[in-house]
């Protein structure tokens, strides 16, 4: 999840980098198969208690976690201090200026130099906060962001620290690895893909949790397509939509296929021989670096949207 300032679609697409974007819309075999994964058997959690563990402990886990498979890049960092001194210090009289001013006040650090606040109530959540600089005019707006560093701010997790909030602190780690980098992916849709990976194998790992997390993003799937197919029903009844319900539409559709791809990588990793685990985490590893296209990696491994609307995907992934 990034950050809650952006509310545009376009506005999104112009920060981090994403090309040729279209509306993804709902067909019937979608819906086909996703209903195929409702009548799957899937446990319920209801008022389960997830025990804590200490911060030491918790940043103990996400770093040898990822230790045995990614070397991670220094990002980009501005505090919300930097930036005001940035504004403050300076009178800024044109865009060019404005970026040239932004893009060379940031600091490189490692992604676990990121702060972090143990602030969000649900066990399940995590936001990383990507730093703006926030204009009046729109168009004005949206050629800032094309043109500005991305520099990153916070991370948000639960207060609590759980074997189930190490997944979210993973998932919000590999954001940081491919937002830095615009252009790597290419496509709105594919952008949650290596996060929800990464956030599973990591709950695999922590035995206790895995299926509870596997379950929880499967509810998070029926959530998204729901609200894509009231938007769509909308639509046909010609209720016009406003800019923030056209952004939350295509972000459901982002958490749809992100969702779906991962499972389908997420299964054949978890099923596959220590070679096929291996080359999964070395091409995982050149995408990052910037070597390669996230498509090009999805595409290497038949992770497309015919191959991820087979049930028997999620049903393997719920027998592990």
């Amino acid at each position: 999840m990034e950050s809650e300032k952006i509310r545009d679609i376009n506005d999104y697409n112009a920060l981090y980098g994403y090309k040729d974007f279209k509306v993804y819309q709902l067909d019937d075999e979608m819906l086909s198969a996703v209903h195929d994964i409702y009548d799957l058997d899937i446990p319920e959690f209801n008022g389960i208690t997830i025990p804590y563990i200490r911060k030491r402990a918790f940043f103990k886990k996400t770093i040898n976690f990822f230790a045995s498979k990614l070397s991670f890049h220094d990002v980009g960092f501005m505090s919300d201090k930097m930036l005001k001194r940035l504004i403050n210090k300076n009178e800024i009289s044109s865009i060019d200026q404005l970026v040239e001013l932004y893009n060379s006040s940031g600091a490189m650090v490692s992604p676990y130099k990121i702060p972090i606040e143990f602030t969000r109530t649900k066990a399940f959540s995590g936001t990383l906060e990507t730093q703006l600089v926030l204009l009046d005019d729109h168009e004005q707006f949206i050629e800032l962001l094309s043109k500005l560093n991305i520099y990153f701010n916070e991370i948000f997790l639960p207060k609590k620290t759980t074997n189930v909030s190490v997944g979210c602190y993973a998932h919000e780690l590999i954001h940081l690895q491919l937002l830095s980098q615009k252009g790597i992916v290419e496509s709105l849709y594919d952008s949650e893909v290596f996060s929800i990976f990464f956030e599973l194998l990591c709950a695999y790992e922590n035995h206790d949790v895995y299926l509870y997390v596997l379950v929880l993003r499967i509810n998070m799937l029926f959530s998204s397509i729901n609200n894509m197919f009231l938007y769509q029903t909308d639509q046909k009844d010609k209720i016009e939509a406003s800019r923030y319900e056209l952004y939350e539409f295509c972000m459901s559709g982002k958490y749809l296929l992100s969702t779906l791809k991962a499972f389908s990588l997420l299964d054949k990793y978890l099923n596959g021989s220590y070679s096929t685990k291996r080359s999964i985490l070395l091409r995982m590893q050149s995408v990052i670096d910037g070597e390669q296209k996230m498509s090009e990696f999805l595409e290497h491994y038949d992770v497309g949207y015919e191959t991820i609307k087979d049930s028997s995907i999620t049903d393997r992934l719920l027998r592990l």
